[in-house]
Order: C-alpha cells, then structure tokens, then sequence
C-alpha cells in the first residue's frame, strides 16, 4: 500500500495495519499507556528496548492488533498496561487482558501510589462502586480487585479513592 492511498478517515488505522507484511522486534517489554500525559512523560524516561503505546483510553482494534503483533515477533517480551486507579481504567486493563494471546501486567495502579499521592485522589462516587462492584466479577482483573490487598483502588486508611495519573505530579 503506498502513502498516497491512505486517507485518514476511520480506517486509517486499520488499513496501515493491514499493509505491514514483515515486521521484526527486539523489545524486551511493551507498555501500552491510557492517558497522553503519562505517554508524554513515559517516552522520554524510556529505556532501550521498550516500545510505548498511546492507546488514548480504550485500545482499538488496530491497537490490539498491533500489541498482538509485536508478541509474535518478539514472544520473550512482557507486556505491561498504565492507566488510571478507577473504573474506567480497570475496564481498559480488563479489555487489553482478553486480547488473545497476551498477558498483560498492571503498571502503577496500585493501593500504594493511591496511598502516595493521596492529595491527587477523590472519593469514590455511588456509581463508582457500582463498577468496582461489577469489575470484582470479571477473571481478567481477579489479580488486581480481588487481591489480598484489598484497598487496591479503594484507598485503605483514607476511604475509598480514586486517582488519574493526570492529577499525580512527578
């Protein structure tokens, strides 16, 4: 497919995707990012032989095809996501878990930044535990909301919080 051919409607993505043929890839780890401010941050702290990705919130198609991707070609590395300690960013998480053939690590989004940076947190609203409560159901997220430690996104000792990596300063 030539440059040319590619008009930057909604399939842009997609059709790119499909015009790779061959790719290879030495990268030890991948980490996909939710927010454009961590992503911003995150390349330019980024040691060799990790490949960031802007997922911008929920992954596309073309994203995940990607993340499936690198995995063929480079099987040994490890898969890591970021994104925020709420409901939505744990949808992001779940959603990126059930691409097949990829395991995905939780990266900062933990009881322990939510503890750290307590100052960047909110409590959590009605509908906020309703989704932590539908969110404990699903088996992508079993290591992360049903953990021994359950103050993961519930902010032990200060209540039940909720943060963006937006609001934490460096």
């Amino acid at each position: 497919m030539a440059a040319k051919d590619v008009r930057f409607s909604g399939d842009a993505r997609e059709r790119m995707l499909r015009g790779v043929d061959n790719i290879s890839c030495s990268a030890r780890g991948v980490i996909s990012v939710e927010n454009s401010s961590s992503f911003n941050e995150m390349v330019t702290v980024l040691p060799a032989g990790v490949i960031v990705v802007y997922t911008s919130g929920f992954a596309s198609p073309s994203v995940t095809a990607l993340l499936g991707q690198i995995k063929q070609v480079s099987p040994g590395a490890r898969f890591f996501h970021w994104g925020d300690c709420d409901a939505g960013g744990l949808r992001i998480l779940a959603h990126l878990r059930t691409s097949p053939g990829i395991q995905i690590g939780a990266l900062a989004m933990n009881a322990e930044l939510i503890q750290e940076h307590q100052y960047a947190t909110q409590p959590l609203t009605p509908n906020d535990r309703s989704s932590l409560t539908q969110l404990r159901a699903m088996p992508a997220l079993s290591d992360c909301i049903n953990s021994p430690r359950p103050e993961y996104c519930s902010g032990a000792g200060g209540g039940p919080r909720r943060t963006d990596h937006a609001g934490v300063a460096k």
